[in-house]
């Protein structure tokens, strides 16, 4: 049996369509594995900016140490000041 004109027509819009449509979904999914780079980088901002604060704690904690040593060797010195005026 042949094929009439309007089911050669439909077939080739079918196909064209089913083209069109598996091509819509690898645009999708190339959004969406866009979509989990973009996630994925701002979790990382997240997790550097994290980084960052505990680096800066840390470097004021150092901080903190070195004015702790200082402050006790000044109580020293005026202590011993103290003593030697008295």
């Amino acid at each position: 049996m042949a094929e009439t004109k309007v089911e050669i027509e439909l077939k080739v819009e079918l196909e064209d369509f089913i083209e069109a449509y598996g091509d819509s979904l690898d645009i999708l999914n190339k959004i969406i594995d866009m979509q989990k780079n973009i996630m994925q980088f701002k979790e990382s901002m997240s997790t550097q900016e994290h980084l960052n604060y505990m680096s800066a704690v840390d470097k004021m904690d150092e901080v903190n140490k070195v004015v702790e040593e200082k402050l006790e060797k000044l109580i020293k010195v005026n202590t011993s000041i103290k003593m030697l005026a008295n």
